[in-house]
């Protein structure tokens, strides 16, 4: 853990040196420091995220990571404490399910005597969707749509394949597809009764 140094400036030790001996002095020095407290959470549910990775940046230039803990904290607690100052805290690293913006950095003051706290809110990936496959689910549905009679089986095949694969089907998407199924053998019995 990091510590500051600050000098008493005017106090003055007493060292006695005698001959063919090494004469010691312990200098003690105060140190003006504080406590910080990071805690990683999920914005959207205020649940907190263990094994992100952050990065902390002390007063005097030193970068030190660390990993959140099973609380998703990371503490520096009051005593033996960390130097007052300002620093800069960065989420790097995030576990599976979550997103975070890479270089996004708060700035947090530690001041004598006292822990100072910062949150980080990073994002579950599970909620969000990319633009191209909102595109993708667009240009299923058009593919669906009915032009004419003959192209009803080769619709009805591509729709049995894209149920058969391994990829997430919505259940509209399902209904969709039973009653296009249900036209096709309507249309065919009406054909083949008239």
């Amino acid at each position: 853990m990091h510590k500051p140094n600050c000098v008493i400036v005017g106090e003055t030790g007493k060292a006695t040196v005698v001959e063919n001996k090494v004469a010691e002095h312990i200098a003690k020095i105060k140190t003006s420091t504080g406590g910080l407290k990071i805690t990683v959470v999920d914005e959207k549910t205020n649940d907190p995220v263990p094994g992100a990775t952050v990065q902390v940046k002390y007063p005097d230039g030193t970068v030190e990571t660390k990993t959140t803990d099973e609380n998703g904290e990371i503490n520096y607690p009051q005593d033996p404490g960390v130097p007052t100052g300002d620093y800069e805290v960065t989420v790097t690293e995030v576990p599976d399910g979550y997103t975070v913006t890479t270089g996004e950095t708060a700035k947090v003051t530690v001041e004598k005597n006292a822990v100072a706290e910062h949150v980080a809110k990073v994002d579950s990936a599970e909620d969000s969707t990319s633009e191209e496959e909102e595109e993708e689910e667009d240009s299923d549905e058009d593919s669906d749509e009915i032009t004419d009679d003959d192209s009803n089986e080769e619709q009805d095949s591509d729709a049995t394949a894209k149920i058969g694969d391994n990829s997430p089907i919505k259940p509209v998407a399902v209904i969709m597809l039973l009653a296009l199924a249900l036209f096709v053998v309507l249309l065919f019995i009406r054909r083949k009764n008239a």
